[in-house]
């Protein structure tokens, strides 16, 4: 969690928007709220900052998630990216378009669109797909 924590507070994006007033703290309990204090926090002192409130909102991230286990850091970090998405279409009732999730301020600083393309030469037929991410897996060669 504490590394999680620490890229996302020094991602320029994420701290401008947090510090700019751009991500609103909504309520107490919820993780967008949480990041968006901590980040505040962090940024702010020169003393350690204990994650607490992401202590609380553990379960809301992944329920699966339990205080004091060891957790993969890359599923933590996927599965708060994601809340904090949610976090931030709550307001959206019914559940808003896609167009309207792509506006927000978590996919705007970590989403994307990955093209597909299969190009079949004996028929010159092509075909593109676009999918979403939020992250991208890449290979460090060494």
């Amino acid at each position: 969690m504490n590394s999680v924590l620490q890229c996302l507070t020094h991602t320029p994006p994420l701290a401008q928007a947090v510090l700019g007033g751009a991500i609103k703290e909504v309520a107490a309990d919820d993780v967008l709220t949480a990041t968006a204090c901590h980040i505040k926090r962090a940024l702010s002192t020169t003393q350690v900052v204990a994650p607490r409130r992401h202590a609380q909102t553990l379960r809301q991230i992944n329920k699966r998630f339990r205080l004091g286990r060891q957790e993969d850091s890359h599923e933590y970090l996927r599965c708060l990216l994601d809340a904090m998405q949610e976090a931030c279409l709550q307001p959206y009732k019914p559940k808003p378009s896609q167009e309207l999730a792509e506006t927000t301020v978590i996919n705007r600083i970590f989403g994307g669109k990955l093209r597909s393309r299969i190009k079949c030469h004996d028929v010159s037929y092509e075909s593109s797909i676009y999918e979403d991410f939020m992250d991208l897996s890449l290979e460090v060669a060494r």
